[in-house]
């Protein structure tokens, strides 16, 4: 009983970090962090400009981010929210997901993307944004998802409809919810196991 009340003890709190560039990721980021009870932290860039992050993603790079390197703390759980640009893992997200490899912090991830689940193996689809999430993080990695904005909207709108359809002002779909909720599951699991190792 003592060994897991200290191994308790080591673990404070669960991070929520997000990235967006139209809302729909804080969107989803807040969401979960409520069912958390915890803040969900908005990533603090370098450099500031989309352009750039969207050049230095082309090239696999990461990118500063001073809110992780602050807040990441070995072996505590990230869940960790953010946008698929283009078919790439974006260098904000590369950047939290190598931190998190480096200072052995569970990292849950959840994409917010354009393209359906029907899609996720196209040229523009979210399945070769979450492959490149696991080479970065390795075994840190410990779930994966997307949550497309069409999720569980009936009826689907048009696919450039998508490209500007913002959650902020439509709110979650109940699917969407499910989905995220997953994530915080499996983020809980990932506290839990670290609780009952010896």
């Amino acid at each position: 009983m003592r060994n897991k009340l200290s191994n308790l003890q080591k673990i404070k709190l669960m991070e929520v970090f997000y990235f967006t560039g139209s809302g729909n990721s804080r969107c989803m980021a807040e969401f979960a962090a409520q069912a958390l009870d915890v803040e969900a932290k908005a990533l603090e860039l370098w450099p500031k400009s989309t352009g750039i992050l969207f050049l230095i993603s082309l090239f696999g790079r990461g990118s500063g981010t001073k809110a992780a390197k602050a807040m990441v703390r070995p072996g505590e759980p990230v869940l960790l929210f953010g946008p698929v640009w283009g078919g790439l893992l974006i260098a904000p997200l590369r950047g939290v997901l190598s931190l998190c490899r480096k200072r052995k912090a569970p990292v849950v991830l959840v994409l917010s993307c354009g393209s359906p689940d029907e899609k996720r193996y196209s040229k523009w689809g979210y399945q070769k944004v979450l492959d490149a999430a696991k080479k970065v993080a390795g075994e840190w990695l410990f779930w994966a998802t997307a949550v497309p904005v069409s999720l569980g909207l009936d009826p689907m709108p048009e696919d450039k409809e998508l490209m500007h359809y913002r959650l902020e002002e439509k709110g979650l779909s109940k699917a969407q919810k499910e989905r995220i909720m997953e994530s915080v599951h499996r983020l809980r699991q990932t506290k839990s196991a670290a609780i009952s190792e010896p």
